[in-house]
C-alpha cells in the first residue's frame, strides 16, 4: 500500500488491487526459488528461522505484552496499554493499570479467530467439531473457490489464492453462523 506523506505518495504512485496481487505471488516465487518457506501470509524465512512471537499470535496462543502501547491477550481476553508514556508511567506510579482497552472474546468468536488467524499459516487450521458446526460452510465455500486446500477431512490450509484474497474469507470468519 502506499501510505499518505511517503515519498510515493507524493509522486502520485497509485497500486490497483490486481497490480499488488501479482507483486505478492511474483515475490512470492522469487522468495521460494531462493530457499525461502512461506511460512505466513506476509513473512517468508529459511527454515528453522520462522519468527516464534508471530506463530504464537497466529496460532491464537496466549501472548503476553509489556510496556507502552503493548497488546496482549490471555484466556480470550485481549487487552492494549496505553500510546502515551507519560499515562503509561503515572498509571504504574499510582499503581494503576496502563490498560486502555479490553475486549473478551465469546466461545464462538475465539474459535473464528482461531481458524481466521490458522489460515494465515502455510500449517493452516485443524478443524474441531465446534468450528465444523460454526464455519463449515463458508471454509467448503472458500475451498470449492480454490482460496483453502482440504489435505485430511479436518484440516484445511490456504493456498496462495486464498493468501492473496484473504480479506474476503477472513471477513466471513469473524462472524459466527447462528
Amino acid at each position: 500500500s502506499v501510505e499518505e506523506g511517503t515519498p510515493f505518495a507524493d509522486i502520485g504512485v497509485r497500486v490497483d488491487d490486481d497490480f499488488q496481487a501479482d507483486l505478492y505471488e511474483n515475490a512470492a516465487e522469487r522468495l521460494k526459488a531462493a530457499g525461502y518457506g512461506h511460512y505466513e501470509i506476509s513473512n517468508f524465512a529459511r527454515s528453522g528461522f520462522e519468527g516464534r512471537h508471530n506463530l504464537r499470535y497466529w496460532r491464537n496462543q496466549d501472548c503476553l505484552g509489556a510496556g507502552v502501547s503493548a497488546a496482549y491477550y490471555v484466556n480470550g481476553v485481549r487487552r492494549k496499554n496505553t500510546e502515551s508514556l507519560d499515562d503509561y508511567m503515572t498509571a504504574l506510579e499510582q499503581g494503576r493499570s496502563p490498560v486502555v482497552e479490553e475486549t473478551t472474546l465469546s466461545d464462538d468468536e475465539r474459535v473464528g479467530e482461531t481458524l481466521m488467524l490458522g489460515l494465515r499459516l502455510s500449517e493452516g487450521v485443524e478443524l474441531t467439531p465446534r468450528a465444523a458446526s460454526l464455519y463449515g460452510g463458508v471454509l467448503e465455500k472458500y475451498r470449492a473457490l480454490g482460496f483453502l486446500a482440504r489435505p485430511t477431512p479436518t484440516h484445511y490450509t490456504p493456498t496462495l489464492k486464498g493468501w492473496r484474497l484473504s480479506n474476503r474469507l477472513f471477513q466471513e470468519l469473524l462472524t459466527p453462523n447462528k
